[in-house]
C-alpha cells in the first residue's frame, strides 16, 4: 500500500515492488555468503550470476503483467476508434484477467452489431432521400449543407457537391420563427419548407424537404380529372356502344327513307367520335415517361418550323430568337408541345400574324417563350382547365396536355399576356441539368 501511495502509474508501482524484492533476495545473499565465509572471488561470481537471472525474471515478469494491460488498452482504443476488427489475444484462460478480457470481446462484438445496425439504417434513409422526386438537404450544427438529393441539384441548377458546405445564406435560405423558408419572394410562394430534426453519433443534423406547392396543387387536380375521365369514358361508352350498333342496325335492316338513313349514319358517325375523342384523350392523360437525350434548341425548331412555313412571305412570320442552347429533353414529346402552342399562337392572330420562339438562359432554368401578336389570353383563369376552349371548333384538351408533357420533365408551362405590347406569351421552364438515372426509371 505503502508503494501504491506513492506510484502515479502501474508502471512505475510494478517496477518499484521488483526492485524492493530485488534487493532483499542480494541483501539475503550476501548475508549467507559472509556467513559462511566464501572467498571474494567465488562471492562476487554468485553475486553477478544471481544480479543477471533476478534481472531476466524480473524483465519477465513485468512483461508478462503489462501485456495483458496493454492488450486491453489497445482493444478499448480500437472499439474507441470504431474498429471491431481487432481482437485481443486471450493471455490466460481462467482468472480475472481472463474475465476482462472476455467481456471486452463481447462488447466489441454487441457495439459492432450495433454499428452494422446504425449504418444500415442511414444508408436506407439516404437511399430514400435520392430516390425522392422533391428537393431535400441536409444541414449540420453551422447550418452547413452537408448533403442532398438529386432533387435538389436539379432546383439549384448544379450537383449538390459542388454547394457542400455552403451556409444558409448562400443557399438562399433563412430562418424566421425558427421556421425555414427561401430568401427569394417568387420562390417562397411556390414552395414550403418542412423540417425535422436527426441525431447520429457525434451530432444533431436538420433535414429540411422543399415541397412544390403548385406541383401537389396540380396533382390532385389531374388525379381527380382523371378519375372523372376513367368514370365519364366508362359511362359514355356503355351508352354510345348500343347507339352505334342500334344506328347501324336500323339502317341495314328496317325501311327507313333516304333522309332517315342520313340521320341514321350522322348518329353512328358523331358517336364513333365521342367515343374516339374519349379513348384518346384517356390515352393522352395517362402520365408520360421522357426519353431523354441532349438535342439543341434549332435541331428542334427546325424539325417543326415546315408545318408552318409554306413559303417565302410565311417564312418571316415564324423565327428563333435568342441564345442556342442544348437540352436534356425527350424530342417527339417537347417537339409535340411546341407544335402544339405555335398552332395557338397562330390561331389567336389575325392580319399579319408575328410568332417567335425565344430561347434564354435564367440561372438554373432554360426558359423557352413562345410569343404572338395575337388578341391575348380572354380568361386567363380558365385557360389550362380540360375542356374549356375559345374556339369554335376546339376540344381545349391541347394546353392540358402540353402542361402535362412539360411537367413530366419536371418543367412548368405558364401562359399570360405581354406586358409590352398586344398579345400571349406561352413560356416554357425546364432544368438545365440531365436528368439523373433514378429520375428517368417509371
Amino acid at each position: 500500500m505503502i508503494f501504491l501511495m506513492f506510484s502515479t502509474s502501474m508502471e512505475r508501482f510494478l517496477l518499484r515492488q521488483l526492485a524492493v524484492v530485488n534487493l532483499i533476495i542480494i541483501v539475503l545473499l550476501i548475508s549467507l555468503l559472509w556467513a559462511l565465509s566464501i572467498s571474494l572471488l567465488l562471492s562476487s561470481f554468485v553475486l553477478l550470476l544471481t544480479l543477471i537471472l533476478l534481472g531476466y525474471l524480473s524483465h519477465s515478469h513485468y512483461q508478462t503483467v503489462m501485456s495483458s494491460y496493454t492488450t486491453v488498452y489497445h482493444h478499448l482504443d480500437a472499439i474507441v476508434n470504431d474498429d471491431y476488427k481487432i481482437r485481443a489475444h486471450q493471455t490466460y484462460q481462467q482468472g480475472t484477467v481472463a474475465q476482462i478480457q472476455c467481456k471486452l470481446k463481447e462488447l466489441s462484438e454487441f457495439l459492432h452489431a450495433k454499428k452494422n445496425i446504425y449504418d444500415k439504417s442511414i444508408y436506407l434513409m439516404y437511399s430514400l432521400i435520392e430516390q425522392l422526386d422533391t428537393p431535400v438537404l441536409m444541414l449540420n450544427q453551422r447550418g452547413q449543407l452537408i448533403r442532398a438529393n438529386d432533387a435538389f441539384s436539379r432546383f439549384y441548377g448544379q450537383s449538390w457537391h459542388l454547394l457542400r458546405k455552403y451556409n444558409a445564406t448562400q443557399l438562399g435560405l433563412l430562418k424566421k420563427e425558427k421556421l425555414w423558408q427561401l430568401s427569394d419572394n417568387d420562390k417562397n410562394s411556390r414552395w414550403e419548407i418542412r423540417q425535422s430534426y436527426f441525431r447520429t453519433e457525434d451530432e444533431i443534423y436538420e433535414l429540411l424537404v422543399m415541397i412544390d406547392l403548385e406541383a401537389t396543387i396540380r396533382k390532385t387536380q389531374q388525379e381527380s380529372w382523371q378519375k372523372i375521365i376513367r368514370v365519364l369514358s366508362h359511362e359514355i361508352n356503355n351508352s354510345l356502344t348500343p347507339i352505334q350498333s342500334l344506328a347501324q342496325s336500323i339502317s341495314d335492316n328496317e325501311p327507313v327513307s333516304t333522309s332517315g338513313k342520313k340521320v341514321l349514319n350522322i348518329i353512328y358517325e358523331r358517336s364513333m367520335s365521342l367515343q374516339k375523342f374519349i379513348n384518346e384523350y384517356v390515352k393522352c392523360s395517362k402520365p408520360q415517361q421522357p426519353q431523354y437525350q441532349k438535342i439543341s434548341i434549332d435541331t428542334m425548331f427546325n424539325n417543326i418550323a415546315p408545318l408552318f412555313i409554306n413559303d417565302k412571305q410565311n417564312r418571316e412570320n415564324l423565327r428563333l430568337t435568342g441564345t442556342t442552347l442544348e437540352l436534356w429533353v425527350d424530342p417527339m414529346l417537347i417537339e409535340q408541345v411546341l407544335i402544339n402552342l405555335i398552332k395557338n399562337a397562330f390561331e389567336a392572330c389575325n392580319d399579319n400574324p408575328q410568332v417567335s420562339v425565344d430561347c434564354s438562359l435564367s440561372g438554373n432554368k432554360v426558359i423557352i417563350k413562345i410569343i404572338d401578336n395575337g388578341h391575348g389570353i380572354q380568361n386567363p383563369d380558365n385557360i389550362m382547365t380540360p375542356f374549356y376552349t375559345t374556339k369554335a371548333n376546339g376540344q381545349g384538351l391541347g394546353l392540358d396536355i402540353c402542361r402535362n408533357l412539360i411537367e413530366s420533365h419536371k418543367g412548368r408551362l405558364v401562359l399570360q399576356k405581354r406586358k409590352s405590347a398586344q398579345g400571349t406569351e406561352a413560356i416554357i421552364t425546364l432544368p438545365v441539368l440531365q436528368p439523373s438515372e433514378s429520375s428517368q426509371k417509371p
